[in-house]
């Protein structure tokens, strides 16, 4: 991260990480969110549990997405209700984001 922030104004880190079906992040993925902000990122994304869960802001121009759910996959049920995160960023790091709720449909994710 410290490199990659060397070279970039903004730096996104991506995660496949936590426990299926659990939308709050265990201990590890803080730490590791908490490195990443820490050494220059602005951006950190998680994915793994299927689930959509918390988006935080840490500070003014960062932003954390710990599990963005489901899109394109078979689900049903907790595994159905997911969302799509939109992200505004600029030189100092994010400026701004939506979350947008979306229910799967068998395989087709339909808009709330």
């Amino acid at each position: 991260v410290h490199a990659a922030r060397r070279r970039a104004d903004v730096v996104v880190c991506f995660f496949h990480w936590g426990v299926e079906l659990h939308a709050q992040p265990d201990s590890r993925q803080k730490e590791l969110a908490i490195a990443c902000l820490r050494a220059g990122a602005s951006l950190v994304l998680g994915a793994h549990p299927h689930v959509f869960g918390p988006v935080v802001r840490p500070s003014r121009h960062t932003l954390v997405a710990w599990t963005l759910g489901n899109f394109v996959f078979p689900a049903s049920g907790v595994t159905a209700r997911t969302g799509i995160l939109q992200v505004r960023l600029g030189r100092d790091g994010v400026e701004g984001y939506r979350t947008t709720r979306v229910t799967i449909d068998g395989f087709r994710p339909v808009l709330r």
